[in-house]
């Protein structure tokens, strides 16, 4: 499957506008602050021109932070701009996995930490065990 990144800079820059005139932004600066997009403003001047691209990192972002636009429409045009409330509860789904999976993340994390701390401590236990064998034995 090929993707044409020009449709979706497009599709982008119609949620932008979408946006503005919605107020939930005052313009595409304000846009790109709130978001923290990489994208700087003069980006966006060559996106619109089509001498640069939205990247992977900006639509993540623009899809995190606005759940109910549809990943679908962004990506590949298919369906509604906007998720229809039979599938939001799918995005809310999606949500609730990434939400465990960086909690699963931070929980092997926290897991080998320990196991680590616990070979320190057995390294020590072992090195008390001679000394206290000895003295058992007099």
């Amino acid at each position: 499957m090929t993707i044409d990144l020009t449709n979706i800079n497009n599709r982008i820059l119609y949620w932008i506008d979408y946006s503005i005139q919605s107020n939930q932004y005052r313009s595409e600066a304000d846009f790109i602050k709130k978001l923290g997009l990489a994208t700087a403003r003069t980006k966006l001047s060559d996106i619109k021109r089509k001498k640069a691209n939205f990247t992977l990192g900006d639509v993540v972002i623009i899809l995190t932070h606005h759940t109910e636009l549809n990943p679908s429409w962004i990506i590949k045009g298919d369906g509604n701009m906007l998720l229809t409330n039979e599938e939001k509860p799918e995005q809310e789904l999606v949500n609730e996995l990434k939400r465990l999976n960086k909690t699963n993340l931070e929980l092997q994390e926290r897991y080998e930490k320990v196991l680590v701390e616990l070979g320190r401590y057995k390294e020590r236990l072992d090195k008390y065990e001679p000394s206290a064998k000895a003295d058992q034995a007099v």
